[in-house]
Formats: structure tokens, sequence, C-alpha cells
């Protein structure tokens, strides 16, 4: 069906006061404006606890590095960390993230919630233990010919966004061993 220029259309509406609570999803398949969204992220993020707080920036941070290079190839020259091994990272950041999420909005009231806690510390861990393995197989330190000039250069090199990487999980798995002291 086409859409017809000539009809008026709606302005969109403020978020209602009764859409600010957690239990109203969008099951019904209307578009939600993007303000209210942003303002459901804001009240997320406003109700997490100072640990909480850091193992989310730490996994949006390792996360965001995924889109950055990670290695660099004589061959290739910059490789993103999603074209590479950084799609694990990238998993782990966001399994992190849906722990915090599922325990601090109680999606599933059924799991225990020592399930989230021991997710969420579990992949920081593995998110952590991964990228250093990358950065120790992205080192190969055979030298080749450089495609540009006359001189020769490292077969390949681990990149900016690979520390960066590591640097997001580190504060993941600080902020998740925060939490899990702060709760024993």
């Amino acid at each position: 069906m086409e859409l017809d220029d000539a009809e008026p259309r709606k302005p969109l509406l403020p978020p209602s006061p009764a859409s600010k609570g957690y239990s109203n999803t969008n099951s019904t398949g209307k578009i939600v404006a993007p303000e209210e969204i942003l303002s459901d992220a804001r009240d997320f993020v406003g109700e997490l606890s100072r640990s909480d707080k850091i193992t989310f920036a730490g996994a949006c941070v390792a996360a965001l590095s995924c889109f950055l290079p990670w290695k660099e190839t004589a061959a290739d020259g910059d490789v993103l960390g999603l074209m590479s091994a950084g799609v694990g990272t990238l998993l782990c950041a966001a399994i992190v993230i849906s722990a915090i999420f599922i325990r601090v909005r109680r999606t599933m009231p059924k799991v225990s919630p020592m399930v989230p806690w021991g997710t969420q510390l579990g992949m920081s861990f593995f998110g952590v233990l991964y990228t250093v393995i990358f950065i120790k197989s992205a080192f190969d330190s055979t030298e080749v010919p450089s495609a540009i000039g006359n001189q020769m250069i490292m077969n390949s090199s681990p990149s900016f966004g690979v520390f960066l990487g590591l640097l997001g999980t580190l504060g993941a798995l600080a902020g998740s061993v925060m939490g899990m002291k702060e709760r024993t």
C-alpha cells in the first residue's frame, strides 16, 4: 500500500507519564518514539549501582572497540575487530550487558539471581582472556617487504582497537568483581 502525501500526518506526542514503567513493552508492533527509548535507557542506567555502571561502561567500550582496527597486516592493512576474532569480544560484551539487564530489571523471575551474576562474571573473565589471546596471536614478527616504499615491516601486529577492547573487558571484570563483593 502506498502512502498518500495528501493525508495530514499526526504529530508525534511526547511520552506519556504512564509509559515510564518498565512493564510497558512494545508488543503491539507500533512505532515507539526515539525520545521514549532514550528516556528508558537513561532511567535504566540511572538505577544501576556503581559497580554495575562500571561493568556496563566497560562492556560498552569493549563492544565499541570491535568497530576499530584490531590488527594491522602487511597484506591487508588495518583489519577491524568485526572482521577478525574480535567478534568473540563483541559477543561477550553483549552477554554481559544482557545479564545486567536481566538481573536489574528482573525479566526472568524464576531464574536464581546468581545465574546472571555468574554469567556476567564468567563472560567478563572470558572476554579478558579472549582479548589477551588475540593480542598474542596478532604478533607476527616475520619481516616482509612493504607494499609502498623499499622497507621491511612486520607481517602483522595488534592495533589500537584490541587494546581498547582489553581495557573495556578489564573494566567489565573489575565492575563484576566489585558487584560480587558488594553482594556478599
